[in-house]
């Protein structure tokens, strides 16, 4: 790969005053407040058909939407008053935004985003059935929503079959967990007291039944988690003073292990919520700010970005205290408790951009990074998903984007510009494929953008092909 890559060096503003931050290898787009005197909490992100993206704050005093297809002015489209409490979580599922939090007696806000733009409160669910939530998670593949730290403990609703009404469909009541992320059949919970990550299967509800079980790293306060896409690796918080990020091997479900620790900042500092994207973990680390972590070699990871959002000393629960890394643009959200939101762009975040082509069953394959493209990382790699199983992969790679349509098969990336390749790798029987393109530590390659698509053989793609929208990266230097 080095003479190809060799071969190619041949080819702001903010809604409101910020002092001099921090940062590395990370550009503020824009930032939000709602003004003097409110206090913010998590954030989440939404993607509209069109490709509009859409930030999702948390306030103390309630819950606002912000456009942010123009990231430098962010327009507030709604805001929703409720009753006061420092805690507010968002998640999506479909054009819904579900909204928790631990005032009282207010449930859980079902907000329709179908026209974002102008976002409803279309229902409030379970005033008078749960007291108050801490969290809420989504099991994106079966369409549940978990209500977490309630004091009926951790209820799955179904928003897939009715996304306005969900029935309630199990519990799981103790231990009381704190936070959960779940993908695939399997729920990654954090037992806050008892200091435990605990592996649950959740596949056959409403049975829930344990796997495996691993006091974590940290003193104290096992607080959240989150697996890689693969199932493999899991990320838990300990939200404590100097308590780690614990980077555990979870392969075998019954004996989880801890394999490395990341700490950002001091001995002081608290790390908060994470969300792992493309072997990318997106973190809130309180007065440590907004922090982007490369986990493509789990036992070693690597810190390649960050952005304080808090000026004052380390330590305390000032600053980030939640972020989403979602967007297809590559852009991250961050919320800053005082200061409200800071929207990023990562140079180690990848674009998604154009559009691909279904093939079988209607699925339209996706590209995807593993790790960012550092100088020096030499397990970094693009992997392609939702292909047709068992078939031809082929990578296309160049210097320059396109947009080219051939019968309606959609092509993405330039045939014709200096530097163009392809690779060909078979998809698995998930059809899933993965090409190794290791990054030389090499500085005459810095800043060279590179943009990729894969394509599969298809017989129910247009003309006999599926594809995917093109990704653009950067390589940079640490």
């Amino acid at each position: 790969m080095r003479p190809i890559l060799l071969a190619l060096i041949g080819l702001s503003l903010s809604t409101f005053s910020l002092p001099a931050q921090v940062a590395k290898n990370t550009k503020l787009l824009g930032s939000w407040s709602k003004g003097s005197g409110y206090r913010y909490n998590d954030c989440w992100g939404y993607t509209a058909p069109n490709g509009k993206e859409y930030a999702l704050v948390g306030l103390r005093t309630g819950f606002s939407v912000l456009d942010i297809s123009n990231p430098s002015k962010p327009i507030e489209r709604a805001y929703f008053k409720g009753l006061t409490s420092s805690w507010r979580d968002i998640k999506t599922y479909g054009h819904y935004a579900y909204v928790v939090t631990e005032a009282r007696g207010q449930g859980m806000w079902i907000i329709d985003l179908k026209d974002a733009d102008k976002p409803k409160l279309v229902a409030t669910w379970g005033a008078t059935t749960y007291r108050n939530a801490h969290n809420i998670a989504m099991d994106m593949d079966r369409g549940h929503a978990w209500l977490v730290g309630t004091n009926k403990g951790a209820m799955v609703l179904d928003v897939k079959s009715n996304p306005t009404n969900p029935k309630w469909i199990a519990t799981y009541r103790s231990p009381y967990l704190h936070d959960v992320s779940i993908q695939h059949g399997i729920a990654h919970g954090a037992d806050i007291y008892g200091n435990n990550y605990r592996i649950l299967d959740v596949s056959k509800l409403p049975t829930i039944k344990q796997l495996g079980i691993i006091r974590t790293s940290g003193t104290r306060y096992a607080h959240q988690t989150w697996p890689t896409w693969d199932d493999n690796y899991c990320a838990v918080t300990n939200e404590s003073a100097n308590g780690p990020v614990g980077i555990y091997d979870i392969r075998n479900k019954a004996k989880p292990k801890l394999i490395s620790t990341y700490r950002a900042g001091t001995s002081k500092s608290i790390p908060h919520n994470v969300q792992i994207l493309d072997r990318l973990m997106h973190a809130s680390y309180y007065t440590e700010g907004y922090r982007l972590v490369d986990l493509s070699n789990p036992t070693k990871p690597v810190e390649v970005g960050y952005y304080d959002t808090w000026s004052g000393a380390s330590g305390g629960y000032n600053g980030s205290w939640g972020e989403y890394g979602g967007f297809p643009s590559g852009i991250a959200l961050a919320s800053d408790r005082s200061r409200g939101l800071f929207i990023i762009k990562p140079t180690a975040t990848t674009t998604q951009y154009g559009t691909g082509t279904a093939g079988s069953l209607g699925k339209t394959p996706e590209t995807h990074s593993f790790g960012a493209a550092w100088l020096g990382n030499t397990n970094f790699r693009i992997d392609l998903r939702n292909g047709l199983p068992k078939s031809a992969g082929v990578l296309l790679v160049g210097s320059k984007p396109a947009s080219l349509n051939i019968s309606g098969f959609m092509i993405n990336v330039s045939l014709t510009a200096p530097g163009f390749f392809l690779m060909s790798r078979p998809s698995d029987a998930k059809g899933e494929a993965a090409q190794a393109l290791p990054i030389p530590n090499d500085s005459k390659l810095k800043g060279i953008v590179l943009n990729t698509q894969w394509v599969v053989l298809d017989k129910a793609g247009k003309i006999g092909f599926s594809s995917s929208r093109g990704m653009r990266f950067e390589l940079f230097s640490l």
